[in-house]
């Protein structure tokens, strides 16, 4: 045995082994090992005259050559390869990968993953996924917290050798199914962003739109919209106009709708806020908010013809926060609205008036309420809340009328004409119910002329007693 193994060294490079358990020294002279070389190591001679083993990877073996014979196993094709040839990876092959395999610079066309013997390729997409009941995909970030930080999915548009243009999608979420047993493929809403204008190195505007698909329809519409400064679009066509714009065709639901689910109380309900907050009170003057009425004719431009706004009558302060309300309308033929009616800090309501002095104060003009006219009858209750004129039209036959409803501080007056022939009938007023007391306690006499007029006047007021009285009197024979 030992000749042997001085046989091969002798041939390999000149070694001999004196003993097989501990050295090696060289067959010609030098210093021996006794250190063996292990897997994948060589001796290799030193410039210190001795020999030490060394790792193959470290010494630049290879070399190029011709395949002498591949043979094309499980993920490859292109062989048996027994001269030369073109050997390729097969990743649709390979059913399963383990956490390390990578593909550092594989182009792949499609790429099928999941566990579905059963799913349907879309067939255009880069990647198709199939799960069942559990999260299909992941995103985890275990580095260090913060504003940035965080899963993130990220998709670009890059046209090769050109800038984004207006316009132009940038990346979209689809969400979708399968409509029919062939599980033909169906996208039915969609999150997408779009470029805003033309992309440069100092400017990258975008919007969001999202769509879904009405019932009965294949066909996808954009309900919502965030513009490239904010603003919300909602509705059918937003146009984008406003920080929060609604937009609808027709009206058979409401537009915008506040409801408070909770118990109902003095301060619950659904309620709109309107408020200036830029840190500091506002003066006298300033208007909080206000609602608009505006129409559009298409020039896209909105023309305000009324509103409700809310002003402050004096410079606030965590105390001081007087208000009013100010109401507007626009006269026929002009193009702005004008202030029509004030509610002031006090309650005090002006009609053609912004400074109203009383609970009602008209700037011009007057009160006009209808006559009411009232059906002939021999007994007439007259209700004081039908209004404060009322038209009673006698016949022949006597009236005996009783009031009802009579307000303290109400003016009633009450006009009694005549038949167009004969003698008007007697009229009796109650002595029970809300009686009247007469200028010197005594009823006034009535004309009876034929087609004559009377008017009578009366008050009702707490001033005589504690129970309302009412005062009458009477202008004769118009």
């Amino acid at each position: 045995m030992k000749k042997l193994l001085l046989l091969i060294g002798f041939l390999v490079g000149g070694f001999s082994i004196a003993n097989a358990a501990s050295v090696l020294f060289p067959y010609q002279g030098g210093t021996g090992t006794s250190t063996a070389p292990t897997l994948g190591q060589v001796l290799v001679g030193t410039s210190a005259g001795i020999y030490a083993p060394q790792a193959t990877s470290t010494l630049g073996f290879g070399g190029s050559g011709t395949v002498t014979s591949i043979t094309a196993g499980t993920g490859l094709t292109g062989g048996t390869i027994t001269g030369s040839g073109t050997i390729a990876l097969n990743l649709a092959a390979q059913n399963t990968w383990t956490a390390s395999t990578t593909f550092a610079t594989t182009t792949i066309s499609h790429l099928i993953a999941g566990n579905n013997s059963s799913a349907v390729s879309s067939n255009d997409a880069t990647m198709d996924i199939y799960g069942t009941t559990n999260a299909i995909i992941h995103a985890h970030n275990l580095g260090a917290q913060g504003a940035t930080a965080g899963a993130a999915y990220i998709g670009y548009a890059v046209p090769l050798g050109a800038a984004i243009t207006s316009g132009s999608r940038l990346a979209a979420y689809v969400f979708g199914g399968s409509n029919d047993p062939s599980n033909t493929l169906a996208n039915s809403a969609a999150i997408t962003a779009f470029a805003s204008e033309n992309w440069t190195t100092a400017s990258s505007g975008s919007k969001m739109a999202f769509e879904v698909t009405p019932n009965g329809s294949t066909s996808r519409i954009t309900p919502m919209v965030i513009t490239n400064n904010g603003r919300i679009g909602m509705g059918t066509a937003p146009d984008e106009s406003a920080i929060l714009d609604v937009h609808q065709v027709g009206n058979s639901v409401p537009m915008i709708q506040a409801q408070d689910g909770g118990s109902a109380s003095a301060t619950s309900g659904g309620i709109f806020q309107a408020s200036i907050d830029n840190g500091s009170f506002p003066a006298s003057g300033t208007r909080i908010g206000g609602y608009q009425f505006s129409v559009d004719g298409g020039s896209g431009t909105k023309q305000v013809v009324a509103s409700i706004n809310a002003v402050t009558t004096e410079q606030t302060a965590t105390t001081t926060l007087g208000s009013s309300l100010r109401f507007t309308t626009t006269t026929n033929g002009a193009s702005a609205p004008a202030v029509r009616m004030t509610i002031d800090n006090t309650g005090n309501i002006g009609i053609a008036s912004s400074t109203p002095t009383n609970k009602l104060t008209l700037g011009s003009g007057s009160i006009l309420v209808p006559e009411n006219t009232l059906a002939t009858s021999t007994s007439m209750t007259i209700d004081w809340t039908a209004g404060n004129q009322q038209l009673l039209k006698i016949s022949t036959s006597s009236v005996a009328i009783t009031f009802s409803n009579p307000i303290s501080g109400q003016n009633l007056k009450m006009i009694v004409c005549n038949p167009p022939t004969g003698t008007a009938g007697a009229l009796s007023f109650s002595t029970s119910t809300f009686p009247v007391y007469w200028v010197n306690k005594t009823l006034p006499t009535q004309t009876t002329t034929a087609n004559n007029c009377d008017v009578w006047s009366f008050l009702a007021t707490n001033a005589s007693s504690s129970a309302l009285t009412i005062f009458g009197t009477m202008s004769p024979n118009f």
